[in-house]
C-alpha cells in the first residue's frame, strides 16, 4: 500500500474505519504504529490514519505517530 499512497501527494487523512461496528477487534499499537511510519514514507504528506480498530493516529510536528484510542471508540 505504501507505492500506491506516493500516488496521492496531498492526502492528509486516511480513514480505514469500518461502516459498522461488526468485527471491530483491539487494535495492535506496535503493527498499527509501524503501518503509519511505512506508510508516511511513501505519502509524507500524510498526518492522521483511522485503523478498523478504531484508533486514530496523529502525526506530530516531530515526525512521531501518537495512538488516540478514545475518540472512535476503540479500546478503551
Amino acid at each position: 500500500m505504501t507505492s500506491v499512497l506516493g500516488a496521492f501527494p496531498e492526502l492528509s487523512q486516511l480513514d480505514l474505519s469500518p461502516t459498522t461496528l461488526d468485527g471491530v477487534g483491539n487494535s495492535n499499537v506496535a503493527d498499527e504504529r509501524s503501518l503509519c511510519a511505512s506508510w508516511a514514507r511513501g505519502c509524507p504528506t500524510l498526518r492522521h490514519i483511522i485503523f478498523p480498530s478504531g484508533t486514530e493516529w496523529q502525526r506530530r510536528d516531530d515526525l512521531l505517530w501518537t495512538p488516540n484510542t478514545t475518540s472512535m471508540g476503540g479500546a478503551h
